[in-house]
């Protein structure tokens, strides 16, 4: 389980991401230190996410929740999402959970 969830919260909301697939899901997400990397999201039903991404980090940990799939799936729904690391820290936003890899997000 990811320990500073909010730390990575913080990072996504600084990259910058653009939608470069067709028919799959594929975002460009440049990181405040100006690298690219290619998000594509695997699963999206109702209120589960997946996704993969080509940094570093990701490579090494593919279950859990780098900042480039949390600006990935922000950018996606187009709306503000908070990430936590439980269900409980979730349920206390009264708003619509999403369940993702290995962190809870909340959609405002």
């Amino acid at each position: 389980m990811i320990r500073h969830v909010k730390v990575m919260q913080a990072k996504a909301r600084l990259c910058r991401v653009e939608k470069i697939g067709g028919a799959v899901d594929q975002y460009a997400v440049r990181s405040p230190t100006g690298k690219m990397y290619a998000v594509t999201e695997m699963v999206y039903r109702g209120s589960d996410f997946e996704a993969v991404c080509t940094c570093d980090w990701s490579q090494y940990h593919p279950d859990r929740m780098c900042s480039h799939k949390m600006a990935a799936l922000e950018f996606k729904l187009g709306r503000r999402v908070s990430f936590w690391r439980t269900l409980g820290d979730a349920m206390r936003q009264h708003r619509k959970r999403l369940s993702t890899q290995d962190v809870w997000a909340t959609v405002r």
